[in-house]
């Protein structure tokens, strides 16, 4: 008789209960603005990602568990390049650090 031990064991997701969450840091809010990312492959809220922009290993690998896939800060920013909601929080931060400038007159 095989050993019970050898076998793999599966485990079935969580079931999906209809309210947004986000995988990474596993908010449920409906204020906390999930969105989809692209580098995640899943909801994130608007403190994720903007941690994850600002280099927040933590939440790299967090993705890299929910994904199962290696990812680099590469390849998250060459995901975040093609998210709208990244773009605007780049937007953002260039507008502040443009707006924290002296005038040149």
């Amino acid at each position: 008789m095989a050993d019970i031990t050898d076998m793999p064991h599966f485990h079935a997701p969580p079931r999906y209960d209809g309210a947004p969450h986000c995988v990474l840091c596993s908010s449920t809010e409906l204020s906390a603005g999930h969105e989809w990312c692209p580098a995640a492959q899943c909801l994130v809220c608007d403190e994720c990602c903007s941690r994850l922009l600002q280099g927040d290993m933590t939440r790299l690998v967090a993705i890299v568990a929910n994904t199962g896939k290696a990812l680099t800060t590469d390849s998250l920013f060459a995901s975040c390049s093609e998210c709208e909601r990244a773009h605007q929080r780049f937007a953002e931060s260039l507008l502040e650090q443009h707006e924290g400038d002296s005038p040149i007159c």
